[in-house]
């Protein structure tokens, strides 16, 4: 009898909890490299994904823009297999749906908290999600006094008239920021100035206390981390990066460290609150 028949290949896939490649060098090993956490795309990924692979690891850079893919965009609570468990579920099984700006995962909330979360949760706070900490994204409660339309098509959604109430008070008079999620980095050691003024394209030698922006650099002259440096004392800086960014940046530190000993770098972004006051009424 003529029956017929399929020829087909079945095996398990991998996703990650954002959906996006894992590509890149290790952040704490030095010298280990990944390409793994194709999301369903690694045949058709294949070509393109050794390419840039093999232009990093030649020449320390790829020739595109990977940041979307660069292991490092992915913070410590990764780690922890329920996390990663529950929002790779979540991905999966949203992989085809419409995402509109703005959206959040509902999966694997609530991992990280600012000390002020309760008192913020009071306020009818709308909570968005960066690296495991929740952080607000408006106070539903300000939505009455924005007298804005709202827009239309995809930027209505995950949007709230309270945004530009806020966003006027804060130009007008003042208004009050919760960056607790800020990565902080604490540099310290008899080394720690040279250090910073051989990694940091500015001036690091200033008084105590002071805040200096500035960049730090690869031996391309590219830009690697954008931050701030506060000289704490002689022998401490503490370096403030956007929340996304501390796995990378502590990464890139902690790479370019003396053998010496002479310098140390520490994550204490859990261990410091920060409150931002800004506005032209601010000083009031």
């Amino acid at each position: 009898h003529d029956s017929p028949w399929e020829e087909g290949v079945n095996g398990l896939e991998s996703f990650t909890p954002d959906g996006e490649f894992l590509l890149g060098p290790s952040p704490d090993i030095f010298g280990l490299w990944f390409a793994c956490g194709f999301c369903a795309h690694g045949i058709s990924g294949a070509g393109g994904v050794g390419k840039v692979m093999a232009e990093w690891m030649a020449e320390g850079t790829p020739s595109l823009d990977l940041w979307p893919m660069d292991i490092r965009r992915l913070g410590p609570q990764t780690a922890g297999k329920s996390f990663t468990r529950d929002r790779a579920r979540e991905v999966y099984g949203s992989y085809y749906d419409i995402l509109y700006p703005g959206h959040e995962r509902s999966t694997a909330r609530g991992l990280r908290l600012s000390p002020i979360y309760e008192e913020l949760e009071a306020l009818g706070v709308s909570w968005g999600e960066k690296a495991g900490w929740e952080r607000p994204n408006w106070f539903e409660s300000n939505s009455s006094h924005s007298g804005q339309s709202p827009p239309r098509g995809w930027p209505a959604r995950h949007w709230s008239p309270a945004i530009a109430a806020e966003h006027r008070a804060t130009r007008e008079r003042a208004a009050l920021f919760d960056f607790t999620s800020f990565s902080k980095i604490e540099i310290g050691g008899p080394g720690a100035l040279d250090f910073l003024q051989h990694l940091a394209a500015n001036q690091m030698d200033k008084p105590h206390g002071s805040i200096t922006y500035t960049q730090l650099l690869n031996e391309r002259g590219g830009i690697e981390c954008d931050l701030t440096i506060t000289r704490l004392d002689d022998r401490r800086f503490r370096l403030i990066t956007g929340t996304a960014f501390g796995t990378h940046d502590l990464g890139w530190v902690r790479r370019h460290l003396p053998d010496d000993g002479s310098v140390y770098a520490l994550d204490v972004t859990s261990s410091l609150c920060c409150i931002g006051l800004w506005g032209p009424k601010a000083r009031d």
